[in-house]
């Protein structure tokens, strides 16, 4: 967790089948590495595979391969793991990246990746094909980051606007056409960490999680329609916090990061698990002095 207007970055998306893996962001200390976890909380593996730099990560729709964000000096790259032979294929260099790329989106048929950079004036979307063609910029004049691309081809985003405030949004891939789903208030002078807003859209692109910060320092878990109808708080704890959820592949679980007090120093965001209305919450990981933050749920497709 990074005070002052950071936490759970990347973006995460999640697509229709049966419900495999989930990758998450493990940080302890200074260290960073990506992981998959099995819902039950077994099988626990790295997943960035001879990359200790791994950022984010990010499923194909056939949950056969995973995006990577691997970080670097200045400037990043995205490769593509095979899962199965664990054999990478860099999608975009690091000579050809505007930036240190982070919080990916994989296109619904597998053939392009949405993912955000840090401009000098604020956040940035891009889009790449997978074969590293057709690099486009699609944020102008919009500060956006934490893209998921939906089963609809529609991709859904967090805006930053005036004094912190930050609103959900909706686009075409090449930007254009957005809608806004939701605003949040902006934050008060008081607190002294802000989460950013990380929406994700279920499998049959009917519903929208996000974790946000709505007149309250901690963040809860919400759910709405894409029209902006249906709010709902699927969480709602006391003094702690939650963020980052995504909704399983089959559309009826929703993980998401909790963030856990501990005896001694920050509090710890541990994964959990509840059904998508909010009910039989359980917890995946129990670890202290150690941050885990999901990123994305395997489809498993016959």
């Amino acid at each position: 967790m990074l005070a002052v207007a950071v936490a759970a970055s990347p973006a995460i998306a999640t697509f229709p089948g049966g419900n495999g893996d989930i990758a998450y962001l493990k940080i302890g200390g200074s260290s960073l590495a990506m992981r998959a976890i099995a819902p039950d909380g077994t099988g626990d593996h790295q997943l960035s595979v001879g990359a200790s730099d791994a950022v984010d990560a990010e499923y194909t729709p056939d949950g056969t391969s995973a995006v990577i964000a691997e970080s670097g000096h200045r400037r990043g790259r995205i490769v593509l793991l095979d899962l199965a032979t664990s054999d990478r294929t860099v999608i975009l260099g690091r000579r050809d990246a505007p930036g240190q790329p982070f919080s990916l989106g994989v296109s619904p048929d597998g053939g392009s990746v949405v993912f955000c950079v840090f401009a000098r004036r604020g956040y940035r979307l891009y889009t790449v094909d997978v074969d590293g063609s057709n690099l486009t910029r699609i944020s102008f004049g919009t500060d956006d980051c934490h893209a998921d691309w939906g089963s609809n081809n529609r991709i859904v985003a967090s805006e930053e606007i005036q004094r912190g405030a930050q609103q959900v949004v909706t686009m075409a891939p090449d930007g254009s056409d957005r809608e806004v789903v939701e605003t949040m208030p902006p934050p008060e002078a008081r607190w002294n960490v802000i989460w950013f807003v990380v929406p994700n859209w279920a499998p049959d692109a009917s519903r929208i999680v996000f974790g946000a910060q709505r007149n309250r320092v901690y963040s809860d878990i919400f759910a709405i329609d894409p029209d902006g109808a249906n709010l709902s708080n699927l969480t709602g704890t006391r003094r702690r916090s939650e963020y980052g959820p995504l909704f399983s592949p089959d559309g009826a679980l929703v993980a998401f990061t909790r963030e856990q007090p501990v005896r001694r120093g920050p509090d710890a965001g541990d994964l959990w698990l509840m059904d998508a209305d909010g009910a039989n919450v359980t917890r995946i990981t129990d670890t202290e002095r150690r941050d885990e933050y999901s990123r994305s749920w395997q489809a498993i497709v016959p």
